[in-house]
């Protein structure tokens, strides 16, 4: 996965480890899967800091499996003022299974990416070379997870990334609220099954 270069105001990245929560399943071979993925998040009640918004949908992007989220918002404010929208541009790379489709398309290339290997004197890989490594499909509930930092006041991003991203992921949303709550702090409901590398402790058991 090639990243854009681009300023410390418009980048985060994260640690490669997902966070995960839920019962493991049974151990499938996975390959990474390289994509750039565009968010577009608007609201009407709630505004973010440009960090805070990258932050957030890393956050959420790394509790359901992928590694190393590079979340770029191209409008943010060099004078930290708060917005209500943005247009985001993120680069991931996501666990997907080990089938012969997943693995061809992991090691085809387009001519700008070609080009930029031979003037890199890189070597592209080939299909024997993809990374194959055990995972799961774990039931994740977003609102409750350790750590995660979402709440009920994030509810209309977490519709946005779940109608345009997930469905770009290995991400099936197993139950989610209608709507967002008008008031109190009744949290909403959001669980998802998600295919996650599978932790070095669990298959040593």
């Amino acid at each position: 996965m090639r990243l854009p270069i681009t300023t410390p105001c418009l980048l985060l990245l994260l640690g490669a480890a997902p966070a995960v929560a839920g019962p493991a399943g049974g151990a499938i071979d996975a390959i990474w899967r390289s994509q750039e993925l565009r968010l577009v998040y608007f609201s009407s009640t709630m505004h973010y800091s440009c960090g805070a918004l990258q932050e957030k949908i890393a956050a959420v992007l790394m509790a359901v499996g992928a590694a190393a989220p590079v979340v770029q918002i191209p409008s943010c404010s060099l004078d930290g003022r708060l917005m209500s929208s943005a247009i985001v541009r993120i680069w991931l790379r996501s666990p997907a299974p080990a089938t012969s489709e997943n693995i061809h398309a992991a090691a085809t290339f387009n001519a700008t990416e070609k080009l930029i290997a031979r003037v890199r004197n890189e070597r592209l890989p080939t299909e024997a070379d993809i990374e194959r490594f055990p995972a799961n499909w774990r039931s994740i509930s977003l609102y409750n997870h350790p750590g995660l930092p979402i709440d009920q006041d994030d509810c209309e991003l977490m519709r946005a990334i779940t109608e345009q991203v997930f469905p770009e992921l290995n991400v099936r949303v197993t139950r989610r609220a209608k709507s967002c709550p008008s008031g109190g702090r009744l949290r909403p409901t959001l669980k998802v099954e998600a295919l996650v590398s599978a932790p070095e402790r669990e298959l040593e058991r």
